[in-house]
């Protein structure tokens, strides 16, 4: 099509053991993989502190009228959201 050969299955450009974690045996790899979903629930629950420090407490505390119903019903539902999967992820890591 476009000058050259056609190759109905291309090389892949990594072979298999260039793969990421393909050092590891399988208990290794839930090890980190447990590993990963603790640390991600910790910074989903960090966001949903600053969210909620930075949006809620921060619209409570300052003087503009502005639409404050709808400021403070996302930043509540976007802080109960992130706990939530912050919660959640944290709880898998801890059981794998």
């Amino acid at each position: 099509m476009f000058g050259g050969t056609h190759h109905s299955n291309p090389t892949p450009i990594f072979s298999h053991s260039e793969y990421p974690f393909s050092f590891v045996d399988s208990q290794q790899r839930e090890y980190y993989y447990s590993r990963m979903k603790k640390e991600m629930g910790k910074y989903f629950l960090d966001l949903s502190k600053l969210i909620f420090a930075g949006i809620v407490l921060g619209n409570i505390f300052s003087g503009a009228d502005f639409s404050r119903a709808l400021i403070l019903s996302t930043g509540l539902s976007s802080t109960v959201l992130f706990a939530l999967i912050g919660f959640m992820l944290t709880i898998e890591g801890e059981n794998l």
